[in-house]
């Protein structure tokens, strides 16, 4: 709001006020009041007008790089610009009131005096923000720029946001040490807190890298400058906000966590409830099902069943969902909402705990009854479920299911597992099965019987080396009955020791009983099997003797003389181990061609046949490493050829870079000849100056030419170092350095000659008074046309008439040097190209 409009608006008042006044007053002692307040409300008006035109108007540095002194000053903006609208607003209602219907002067006084109180009120207000903006903001721009740079400041400041980042790290890792203790779904269900974490933990960790800038900064220069200081100190406002982000999004996280943890417990213990819930439910039907009402059905009832012999347990799962889901947890909220967010998780943790009492009381009913069951049936049960599978091999009846649910059911843990799918079955099985002693008892009493029915129609048979006993008689064995023999020995001890000792008691646990009684009558009839088989075998050995002979056709000796061996028409060098593995192919090679040719297939054994195998693999192993060897050569020799070719090139280059080196070092002795002889009669002579000056980029370009010529000689040094291929990649990266060098440096030279050795330069070296500089240039614009007459109209740069001898030198020198530079050039166009 401006000054003048603001003292418009009073000026406007005060002749409404005279108006007022003016106008007769029926009441006089109240108006005599009001008009006194009304002179105070302006007194105060004018006090607090005044208060507000000379609040600071100064301008922060601080707002131009500061986030929080920006949001300031806008705010302060925002303020004036809101008191002027409200103040508007009453000067509005102040023009109304004054054309509205006429009233009696109290009435008038005592409106008018209202809003003058109004807006003196929202002065007031205003003024108190505006003081605290400016002074909050006044302690950003001294914490910024101070006007004493402290240096212990300076380091406390970038000591506090390696601390402070340093903690807030810890703190992470410390949560995601925490929820790498928990399972997937509670890691998934925080997982985009912890993500926004890390990236807020990043956007900190990238302005602690901006205060390590400065840092840097203020090391390298020795100084810590006033814009050092304020970059600093702008970095740590910006560390300090976020890190305030970062650790109210971590409490938040945290108190996440427990709650999700809490719903974790609670939603698994009402899925759990309610499958039981289902479970027992089912058990019910079942009772409701059986017409056979033993002992657990009796117990089960009052439990499960009201007096009209419904269902009389009930759960719902709605009323168990928490009503306050955690996503509207937010770090600023109050304590009472989190407080009524964990209570109600308590409180669903308690009524869930009461609903599990009611099945733990159902389940200790089932379990008192399968434990009396276990004891008087667990030993015949265990027998006949160790033969069940011989059972059904001699009874024809696969009782094997029936002692396996049996088994489970009394085995079945029904108070760990009350959610098991399974429950309901094995339950059922106790309700069922009430005459289950009774039945398993039989059932063991038969299979006593099979068993010495067993030992009388197989009795044992012992095998010796060259014969076997069965019942009691001595038979010599051949070689076509000994699988058989085998075959019918196994089946009969099989089955003879399950009968003894139970089917999963011995080492032969599921055997199929029927395929070994089987066995036991095949082998009546199994030497004509065998003799079968026999000649089978015989006829595939000698194809593939055959085909082993077909085979090694394709192998021929190699031949060696002196230190070289031929492999398909080609010489290579023989080495010591090429020399050994020659011998062995070749031996191996005799070997196994003398073999093939007198084997006699009907003799010849399996594992003959094995070993002919073999050998013909190693002997292909053989050949295949004689191959890599020429391979292997072969490439060497390819390598050896290229790395010749680059090294050839880079030898070109190096004289390229000779001749270079060459020319700069003439350039710099002619330089430095002239500043001997000139420092000779004056040694303070400012052409020195100018002399070292044209001489310095040459100085540069030996140097670069040196470093360059320096690697070439390395490289020709320790080129023999390391394999083929390394020395290849080295000279191929070297070329390539080595020709951009070689390019950059003759352009270079060549722009330095011209630059340099300019008459522009060179004309520095003529050194006179200005008066007499003034009297050359005088004479020369009049010797010049003579002068030009009689050199003739030169292409070159040249000296003037009046040009000192320095110069006269190095023009001269530098024409000389042309064609040393065309040379280059031509030199460089035939260099060898890149690799």
């Amino acid at each position: 709001m401006g000054k003048a409009k603001t003292g418009e608006n009073s000026k406007k008042r005060a002749k409404k006020s005279r108006r007022i006044e003016m106008a007769p007053a029926p009441e006089v002692n109240e108006a005599d009041i009001l008009r006194k307040d009304t002179e105070r409300l302006l007194e105060k008006k004018a006090e607090l007008t005044n208060i507000f035109e000379n609040l600071p108007q100064k301008t922060y540095r601080a707002v131009a790089i500061n986030k929080q002194a920006k949001e300031l000053w806008a705010e302060i903006q925002q303020t004036r610009i809101r008191l002027q609208e409200r103040i508007d607003a009453i000067d509005k209602q102040l023009d109304v009131q004054e054309k509205s219907i006429p009233r009696s002067v109290v009435d008038n006084l005592r409106i008018r005096n209202q809003w003058i109180q109004e807006r003196n009120n929202i002065l007031h207000q205003e003024i108190n923000t505006l003081t605290r903006q400016h002074e909050n903001l006044a302690a950003i721009e001294e914490d910024l720029f101070p006007k004493t740079i402290n240096a212990n400041a300076f380091l406390d400041k970038k000591k506090a946001a390696a601390e402070l980042y340093v903690s807030l790290k810890n703190r992470i890792s410390k949560i995601e040490v925490t929820l790498n203790r928990y399972d997937d779904s509670i890691k998934e269900a925080l997982q985009k807190d912890i993500a926004q974490l890390k990236n807020q933990l990043q956007e900190v960790s990238a302005s602690a890298d901006k205060i390590k800038e400065v840092s840097v900064q203020s090391s390298r220069t020795g100084v810590i400058t006033a814009d050092m200081y304020a970059q600093l100190a702008n970095v740590l406002y910006e560390v300090n906000e976020k890190a305030f982000a970062v650790i109210q999004n971590c409490q938040l996280l945290e108190e996440r966590l427990g709650l999700v943890m809490q719903d974790q417990v609670i939603e698994k213990e009402v899925a759990n409830l309610a499958q039981t819930y289902e479970i027992l439910k089912g058990a019910y039907y079942q009772l409701t099902a059986d017409s056979q009402h033993g002992e657990l059905f009796e117990n089960l009832k009052d439990l499960l069943m009201d007096e009209n012999s419904r269902f009389k347990l009930s759960f719902s799962v709605d009323s168990f969902k928490p009503s306050i889901p955690i996503t509207d947890l937010h770090w600023s909220d109050d304590a009472s909402q989190r407080a009524r967010i964990k209570a109600e998780r308590e409180q669903l943790l308690l009524q869930l705990n009461e609903k599990g009492k009611e099945v733990e009381t159902i389940v200790k009913t089932i379990v008192a009854y399968q434990k009396n069951l276990k004891e008087a049936i667990s030993d015949d049960l265990e027998f006949c479920l160790q033969r069940a599978d011989l059972e059904a091999a001699f009874e024809k009846r696969n009782s094997l299911p029936y002692y396996s649910r049996i088994k489970a059911a009394i085995n079945f843990n029904f108070q760990a597992n009350v959610n098991d799918p399974t429950f309901v079955t094995h339950l059922q099985t106790l309700l069922l099965n009430i005459s289950a002693g009774r039945t398993i008892k039989l059932h063991r009493r038969d299979l006593e019987k099979h068993q010495e029915q067993f030992l009388h129609d197989f009795p044992a048979i012992t095998l010796t080396d060259n014969s076997f006993i069965y019942q009691k008689k001595k038979y010599p064995r051949q070689s076509a009955l000994a699988k058989k023999l085998e075959e019918y020995h196994i089946a009969q001890q099989r089955i003879a020791t399950a009968f003894a000792d139970g089917d999963g008691k011995t080492s032969y646990a599921s055997i199929d009983y029927k395929a070994e009684l089987a066995k036991l009558h095949q082998s009546k009839v199994a030497i004509e099997e065998f003799t079968a088989n026999h000649v089978e075998e015989k006829r595939k050995i000698a194809l593939e003797i055959k085909s082993l002979q077909t085979e090694l056709k394709n192998y021929a000796l190699i031949s060696t003389a002196n230190e070289s061996f031929t492999y398909n028409s080609t010489q290579y060098p023989l080495s010591i181990s090429v020399r050994q593995a020659i011998t062995h192919y070749n031996s191996k090679l005799d070997r196994l061609t003398a073999t093939l040719a007198t084997a006699d297939p009907s003799k010849t054994t399996q594992i003959e046949l094995s070993q002919l195998q073999s050998d013909l693999k190693a002997l292909a192993e053989n050949k295949k490493g004689i191959q890599t060897f020429i391979t292997d050569y072969e490439e060497e020799q390819q390598l050896k050829s290229e790395l010749k070719t680059l090294t050839d090139n880079l030898g070109k280059h190096e004289k390229l870079l000779e001749s270079k080196i060459n020319l700069a070092n003439k350039i710099c002795t002619r330089i430095e000849e002239e500043v001997t002889r000139i420092q000779k009669n004056n040694s303070k002579d400012s052409r020195i100056g100018i002399l070292t000056e044209l001489q310095s980029p040459f100085i540069h370009i030996q140097a670069t030419l040196a470093v360059t010529k320096n690697r070439i000689e390395d490289f020709q040094t320790s080129k023999n170092s390391g394999s083929l291929k390394e020395q290849l990649e080295k000279a191929r990266a070297l070329l390539t350095e080595t020709i951009e060098d070689n390019k950059t440096t003759t352009q270079k030279l060549a722009d330095s000659v011209t630059e340099q050795l300019s008459s522009k330069n060179l004309s520095k070296l003529t050194n006179s008074t200005p008066i007499l500089e003034e009297l050359f240039q005088f004479l020369e614009k009049l010797i010049q046309p003579l002068y030009k007459l009689l050199k003739g109209d030169e292409k070159l740069s040249k000296p003037g008439f009046f040009s000192s001898k320095a110069e006269k030198n190095l023009q001269s020198f530098s024409k000389e040097i042309l064609p040393d530079i065309e040379a280059i050039k031509e030199q460089q166009q035939n260099a060898a190209p890149a690799a």
